[in-house]
C-alpha cells in the first residue's frame, strides 16, 4: 500500500463520518420537532376541553339563574377529565366566574346576567377561539 492509497482511504473515512454525523443531526432535529409538535397538539386539545367544560358549566348556571336563585354561591365540580370552580354573586345583576382546568390547561369564563333585561350584559372568555 502506498501513501496515496492511505490518503484516499482516510478521505473516504472522513467523508463517511461527516455523512453519518449529518444524518444523525437531521434525525435528532426531526425527532425533537416531532415531539414538540405532539406536545403542542396535546396542550391544544386540553385547552379546548377546558374551554368546553367551562361553557357547559356556564349553561348549567344560566339555567339555574333563569329558573330561580342558584342553590349556592360557590362550588366545585370534579369530573374524570377536569375540575370546575364556580362563583356566583348578585348585586342587581348576576355575576358569574367559572374556572376550569384539564390536566394543566386553564380557562376562565366570566359573565353578567341582568334579570330585568333578561339577557347577558357582559361576557369574557379567555379560551381558544
Amino acid at each position: 500500500m502506498n501513501a496515496r492509497e492511505g490518503d484516499e482511504q482516510g478521505n473516504v473515512l472522513l467523508l463517511v463520518m461527516m455523512w453519518v454525523f449529518a444524518v444523525t443531526v437531521v434525525a435528532v432535529t426531526l425527532l425533537t420537532v416531532g415531539l414538540k409538535y405532539a406536545e403542542i397538539l396535546d396542550m391544544s386539545a386540553r385547552q379546548r376541553q377546558a374551554y368546553w367544560l367551562a361553557r357547559a358549566e356556564a349553561l348549567s348556571v344560566m339555567q339555574g339563574i333563569k329558573s330561580g336563585t342558584p342553590t349556592a354561591t360557590a362550588w366545585s365540580d370534579v369530573y374524570p377529565f377536569g375540575t370546575v370552580q364556580v362563583q356566583v354573586s348578585y348585586a342587581g345583576t348576576w355575576n358569574v366566574k367559572i374556572d376550569s382546568e384539564v390536566a394543566g390547561a386553564l380557562n376562565t369564563l366570566t359573565f353578567s346576567y341582568n334579570p330585568g333585561l333578561a339577557k347577558i350584559t357582559s361576557w369574557q372568555d379567555n379560551g381558544p377561539g
